[in-house]
């Protein structure tokens, strides 16, 4: 097998396997992020144009789901970077495995939530939301 820098070819591939799946997972949260900005612009414009402040809590209900979702991708995304960390550090020559199977602890992304890349865009699009719903005269 040819190596370059040490590493087989093998080991190339797998990390770039493994470097896809990442930035297929960031391009997924990035998406998520514009739906729930356009959600959030759609919903609070057509409810105050409509006056109708059930609009407001659907509205809330998608950008929540885009929340969870978004927290969940960074959670997986988190997963295959811990797999090419490990591809990584192996010694170089070693058999590649082929591996991409992400190891997820648990169910709900609870770190993920407080993660900035998470909280910073939902959290205040969420309290405006509620402010919405429930200060404005309707």
């Amino acid at each position: 097998m040819e190596q370059r820098s040490g590493r087989t070819q093998e080991q190339l591939k797998y990390l770039e396997f493994a470097q896809a799946n990442i930035a297929r997972m960031h391009d997924a949260a990035t998406s998520m992020k514009r739906f729930a900005l356009a959600a959030f612009a759609l919903g609070g414009s057509l409810a105050r144009f409509l006056d109708e402040p059930l609009i407001i809590l659907l509205t809330l209900i998608v950008v929540a789901g885009f929340f969870i979702l978004d927290a969940k991708h960074l959670q997986t995304e988190r997963a295959f970077i811990a797999i090419y960390n490990r591809v990584k550090d192996e010694p170089a020559g070693a058999s590649a495995s082929f591996d991409l199977t992400p190891v997820i602890p648990r169910l709900i992304p609870v770190r993920e939530f407080a993660s900035w890349s998470t909280w910073i865009l939902y959290v205040p699009i969420i309290v405006i939301l509620l402010v919405l719903w429930a200060f404005i005269d309707w």
